[in-house]
């Protein structure tokens, strides 16, 4: 009775023990390998592209469906943003130019599939200053704003805005991206790819440093009114941009940009069912890059990576006959017939 008792006490210990210590091992593993469970997930929809680039050189550190065409949705206003910029730069346009919300702006953006932004009308927000504009359209994705700065572009150059959009576009070398509206909203013919994104966003923060830190803004005061960002990107301790963007049709983007150690990665998820998700992916997607990319950062010793094995050895090896599981079935000649395993290559 007295060994019963004591082994009972011994193996009551030892899982207290590993009670104690199972919470640490978990946060020190936690801690080691960032976790890419939500990245996982997005990855494996449909409607789902990932990539993510070093903005030095440009060298793709991650990809998948990188090249597939998809609807943008408010990703799009960056590209008019560089617009404005450029009229900003000329002098073209002024930061204190008043802009007026017009009825036919709000309609427009109460026609579009996610709805409207009622932030302006409600606040009693009928003009705007080009600064005011800019910052609302950038850290809340407001659509006013951006239908506002393309209408005074046109007023001050009689040009086209969306046209100057593409132009742009096409300057940069996204050859995959159509634009058809300064907004986002729908259109079938609007189109962009997660690569483009990402040239994009390289093209933005090399050639607009004066004017990115917009993009990296996660809350400000405008008229008394505290307004709050609304890329969730940004509560990342690295991140320092862009964008997001959302629609029914084509789900929720983010495009973000995060520096450590002095090197930028720029990465981009776009198809995720909701925002908060593309946002979470997004983080994730850059901490995995920089974890796994981090000893090949330009002037760092590369690793050194073993030479390939030529050949392998013949199926079947011998280990107690024929092992239809061993790793080394790779070829169909080995393989008895209807052998679905010789398949998986």
């Amino acid at each position: 009775m007295g060994e019963t008792r004591r082994d009972f006490l011994r193996q009551l210990g030892v899982g207290v023990v590993a009670v104690g210590v199972a919470p640490v091992l978990f946060a020190r593993s936690a801690q080691a390998t960032p976790s890419t469970r939500m990245l996982s997930v997005v990855e494996r929809g449909r409607k789902s592209s990932t990539l993510a680039i070093e903005a030095e050189s440009g060298r793709i550190l991650r990809a998948r469906d990188s090249d597939v065409a998809r609807i943008p949705a408010s990703l799009v206003k960056p590209f008019g943003d560089m617009v404005i910029y450029d009229a900003l730069r000329d002098g073209v346009i002024d930061p204190e130019d008043e802009i007026t919300l017009t009825r036919t702006m709000t309609r427009i953006v109460d026609r579009q599939e996610n709805g409207a932004h009622r932030f302006l009308r409600y606040h009693g927000f009928n003009t705007l200053s080009v600064d005011e504009a800019l910052t609302l359209k950038i850290m809340q994705s407001m659509n006013e704003p951006a239908l506002m700065l393309a209408a005074l572009y046109e007023e001050r150059t009689g040009k086209s805005f969306v046209e100057a959009m593409q132009d742009k576009a096409d300057e940069i070398g996204c050859e995959h991206t159509v634009l058809r509206n300064p907004t986002g909203y729908y259109d079938s013919q609007q189109r962009t790819t997660p690569m483009d994104m990402c040239l994009m966003a390289r093209h933005l923060i090399n050639e607009y440093p004066d004017q990115y830190d917009r993009y990296g803004m996660t809350e400000t005061e405008m008229r008394g009114r505290e307004l709050r960002s609304f890329n969730r990107f940004l509560n990342m301790p690295e991140a320092d941009g862009i964008k997001t963007g959302r629609l029914r049709s084509s789900g929720a983007h983010n495009l973000g940009s995060a520096v450590h150690d002095g090197h930028r990665v720029i990465s981009i998820v776009m198809g995720a069912p909701t925002s908060s998700q593309a946002a979470m992916a997004n983080r994730q997607l850059a901490n995995l890059v920089f974890e796994r990319h981090s000893v090949e950062w330009p002037g760092l010793e590369s690793p050194v990576i073993p030479e390939p094995v030529e050949t392998l050895p013949n199926y079947p090896p011998p280990v107690d006959g024929l092992d239809p599981f061993h790793p080394y079935r790779t070829s169909g000649m080995h393989c008895p017939p209807h052998d679905f395993r010789c398949d998986i290559p």
